[in-house]
C-alpha cells in the first residue's frame, strides 16, 4: 500500500514536471515568436521606409560626382595658364584635339589639358538632357577682378539637387529656395561643353538680393515666359 502510494506520487510529480517543462517550452516559443514578429516588422519598416533614405543617399552621391568634373576643369586650366597657355588660345571643343592648346585630349602640341569629357549623372535631369556648357560670357560679381569669368553651367536640374548643391557647396540652409535670377546668365545651356575658343562677354547676372554675390559656385532658378529651370554654375577660372 505504501509502495503503491509512493509510486503514484512519483508518477504525479513526474507528470507535473513534464507539464512544467511543456509550459516553459511553450513560454519560450511564444517569446521567440514575438521577437521574430518584432524583427520582421522592423525589417519591413526599414525596407518600406528605406526608399526615401536610399533616394536621398543616391542624390548626394550623384551631386558629389557632379562637382568633380568642374574641379578637374579648373585644375587643368590653372595648370595650363601656369605653363604659358593664354585663355584666348585654349580650345574648349571636346571634339577637336588638334589645336595648339587643347583642354580636352593630349596631342603633344602646345599645352594640353589632357581631359576627357565627363557627362553629368543621367539621374540628374528634370525632363531634359542635361549637358555641360562652358563660356566666358558672364561676370560673377565678387569673384575675380570684374572681367568675364570662365564658367561651367549645367541647366535643367531638379529642385532637390539644386538645393543640395547650395547646401553642400555654399552653406545654404537645407531646403532653402534657390535665388531667382533677374538678370540671367547668357549662353548657359547648349548641347556640348563649347565649340572652340571663348569670347569674353559683359553680362553681370543678378538676383533680387545678393545671394550669389561672391559665390564661385551656386545653383539658381531661371525663369521665362514658358519655363522655369534650375541652373548650376561653377567658376572654373576667375578673371
Amino acid at each position: 500500500m505504501i509502495l503503491t502510494t509512493l509510486k503514484q506520487k512519483m508518477l504525479e510529480g513526474s507528470n507535473d514536471d513534464r507539464r512544467s517543462e511543456r509550459g516553459n517550452a511553450l513560454f519560450l516559443i511564444l517569446i521567440a515568436v514575438a521577437l521574430f514578429a518584432a524583427l520582421s516588422y522592423a525589417i519591413t519598416q526599414s525596407v518600406s521606409g528605406g526608399g526615401t533614405g536610399s533616394d536621398q543617399e543616391q542624390n548626394r552621391l550623384d551631386t558629389a560626382t557632379l562637382t568633380q568634373f568642374p574641379v578637374a576643369v579648373s585644375t587643368a586650366l590653372t595648370r595650363m595658364s601656369l605653363q604659358g597657355a593664354d585663355l584666348t588660345t585654349i580650345d574648349f571643343d571636346p571634339n577637336d584635339g588638334t589645336a595648339a592648346d587643347d583642354l580636352f585630349g593630349n596631342d603633344g602640341v602646345g599645352v594640353d589639358g589632357g581631359l576627357n569629357l565627363k557627362p553629368p549623372p543621367v539621374s540628374l535631369q528634370d525632363g531634359d538632357t542635361v549637358a555641360w556648357t562652358i563660356n566666358a560670357s558672364n561676370i560673377v560679381t565678387g569673384v575675380g577682378t570684374g572681367a568675364a569669368d570662365v564658367v561651367m553651367f549645367l541647366d535643367g536640374l531638379p529642385l532637390t539637387t539644386c538645393q543640395l548643391l547650395n547646401e553642400e557647396l555654399a552653406g545654404a540652409t537645407a531646403g532653402a529656395a534657390p535665388p531667382v535670377v533677374t538678370t540671367d546668365f547668357v549662353d548657359a545651356n547648349g548641347a556640348n561643353v563649347t565649340t572652340g575658343l571663348l569670347t569674353a562677354g559683359t553680362t553681370t547676372p543678378t538676383d533680387a538680393g545678393t545671394t550669389f554675390v561672391g559665390e564661385p559656385t551656386y545653383c539658381v532658378q531661371r525663369t521665362s515666359a514658358n519655363s522655369s529651370t534650375y541652373l548650376f554654375y561653377y567658376v572654373v577660372l576667375p578673371q
